[in-house]
C-alpha cells in the first residue's frame, strides 16, 4: 500500500478535482450557458423548455449518484472507514507492542472512535439491511434514521470540529512540538510527513468555507444581476432592459468556500482518506517495535 501512496495520492486529488469540476457545471452550467453562450456549452440549456429539460436532466444520473445519499461519496467513506478499521485489527493482532504500551493504546483508542463513526455512517448499518427505526428516535432524528449525529448538533458538530482540527493539524503541529515531545508521540502525529500533502488539501478547502460561513459574505440574492425586488421577495427577471448575468465577486465566494455543493460530504471524505492513511503510515512504522 505505501509502495502506491505517491499513485493513490494523485488518483484522490484528481478525483476531488473532478467533484468539484462537476459539481461547478451543474449547479453554475445552466445560467453560464445562458449568459454566455459562445463561451460555456451546457448540455440542459436553456433553450430546452418544459418535457425536454426534464428528460435531458433525467439522463444526468452520474451527477446525482455522487451526492445522493448512499451514493457515490458516502460509500467511498464507508469503504475508507470499514478498511481503516480492518487494518487496525490485523495490526493489534499481530503486533504485541509489550514495551509500547502507548502505541497500543492509541491503536485501541482510534480503533473505538473509527468504528463508531464507521457505525454512525451507515446508521448502525440501517442502510445495508433496511431496518426500521424505532418510533422513540425517529421523533428526534432530523433524517428519522438511527443514528446520533442527526439527533443533535452535540453529537454532529463537536465531535466533527474535534475531527478537523486532528486531521488539519496533528501533522503540522509536529513540526512545532518535535523537540519537545518523544519519540513515540512524534510517531503517533506524524507517522509519515506524506500525511501533510492530506491536511494542507483539508485546510485549503475548509478554512474560506468556515470563514465565509462565519462572516456571513453570501448572499444569494444578489448572486445574478437581474435580481429585482426587496428581501426574500427578491425574483429573478429576465428582460432587455435589465442587465443579466452572475454577480462575479459573489460567484468567486461561492467558489472559494465550495458553497455548491454538499461540502461537509467531501470534508468526511478527506477526514477518512486522512484517517486510512495515518493508520497504513503508523503501521508500518511500529512494525519493528516488540
Amino acid at each position: 500500500m505505501i509502495k502506491y501512496s505517491r499513485i493513490i495520492n494523485t488518483l484522490f486529488l484528481f478525483f476531488i478535482i473532478f467533484l468539484l469540476v462537476i459539481s461547478f457545471n451543474e449547479y453554475f452550467g445552466r445560467f453560464l450557458n445562458k449568459y454566455y453562450p459562445d463561451y460555456y456549452a451546457y448540455e440542459c440549456s436553456f433553450k430546452l423548455f418544459g418535457e425536454e429539460y426534464r428528460e435531458c436532466q433525467s439522463r444526468k444520473t452520474l451527477y446525482k449518484y455522487i451526492w445522493v445519499e448512499n451514493g457515490l461519496v458516502e460509500n467511498l467513506q464507508l469503504i475508507l472507514l470499514f478498511t481503516t478499521i480492518v487494518i487496525l485489527c490485523f495490526t493489534l493482532k499481530n503486533f504485541t507492542l509489550t514495551n509500547y504500551k502507548i502505541f497500543k493504546y492509541f491503536l485501541i483508542l482510534k480503533l473505538f472512535g473509527i468504528s463508531f463513526i464507521f457505525f454512525e455512517e451507515s446508521s448502525w448499518m440501517q442502510h445495508f439491511f433496511s431496518y426500521q427505526t424505532p418510533e422513540t428516535i425517529k421523533n428526534f432524528n432530523h433524517q428519522k434514521e438511527f443514528n446520533l449525529h442527526n439527533i443533535s448538533r452535540i453529537f454532529n458538530e463537536i465531535p466533527r470540529s474535534i475531527v478537523l482540527i486532528w486531521c488539519s493539524f496533528s501533522s503540522i503541529s509536529f513540526f512545532i512540538l518535535k523537540k519537545k515531545i518523544n519519540l513515540e508521540l512524534s510517531l503517533i502525529l506524524l507517522p509519515s510527513k506524506k500525511l501533510i500533502i492530506i491536511s494542507i488539501l483539508l485546510i485549503f478547502l475548509s478554512l474560506p468555507n468556515l470563514l465565509v460561513d462565519k462572516l456571513n459574505l453570501i448572499d444569494w440574492h444578489a448572486l445574478h444581476l437581474n435580481y429585482a425586488g426587496d428581501g426574500s421577495g427578491r425574483q429573478m427577471i429576465f428582460s432587455p432592459l435589465i442587465k443579466e448575468g452572475y454577480n462575479f465577486n459573489q460567484l468567486f465566494i461561492i467558489l472559494l468556500s465550495s458553497n455548491y455543493f454538499r461540502f461537509s460530504e467531501l470534508q468526511e471524505l478527506i477526514f477518512y482518506y486522512y484517517f486510512f492513511f495515518h493508520v497504513v503510515y503508523f503501521a508500518n512504522q511500529i512494525k519493528t517495535y516488540k
